[in-house]
């Protein structure tokens, strides 16, 4: 694995964590009766947002969801940094697959598309911005980013070698 790839993975890594902390924070804002540390006034309220009636999937805070969600990119990326490198894996097994970046960018897009629905929903229709909501949905978008960013350098040797072999001819 080549240590640009590495580094980004790395990236990906951390920024899972930080998606796990804003997430695990919101959901303990969801279940309490104190108002969030960001709470500035009526327009940007975590508390607001988080309490409203957008803020839950089958009575499931979608923080909580976040939180798991996070998690999976977080062990994703782990397991790419680490297993692919040391373990060699046969790249037609689901476990190889699972373990690309390839598959953080698959998850990342429909989570990025829903943030932005939740984004939405905080202007229109809630009236109030959580502002480590807006953090969080910056987290995916650079995850995304990040993990395209990865998977194009797969790309760019893959033409890099097609350019030496047809040299060589």
């Amino acid at each position: 694995m080549k240590p640009k790839k590495q580094r980004l993975l790395k990236v990906i890594f951390f920024l899972s964590l930080l998606g796990i902390i804003i997430s695990g924070y919101l959901v303990s804002v969801h279940y309490s009766n104190k108002n969030s540390l960001c709470d500035i006034n009526q327009g940007l309220s975590c508390s607001i947002v988080n309490r409203s009636q957008y803020a839950e999937v089958w009575g499931i805070p979608i923080a909580f969801f976040g939180v798991l969600f996070y998690l999976v990119l977080g062990l994703i990326a782990f397991s790419s940094y680490k297993m692919n490198q040391k373990v060699g894996l046969n790249k037609k097994s689901v476990l190889y697959f699972i373990t690309t970046p390839k598959s953080i960018l698959f998850l990342t897009i429909p989570a990025l598309i829903f943030s932005f629905y939740l984004t939405y929903a905080e202007f229109f229709w809630i009236g109030s911005i959580c502002i480590l909501c807006m953090v969080s949905q910056g987290t995916i978008l650079s995850i995304t980013l990040v993990s395209y960013k990865c998977h194009k350098i797969k790309f760019e040797i893959i033409n890099q070698n097609e350019v030496k072999s047809s040299d060589s001819n």
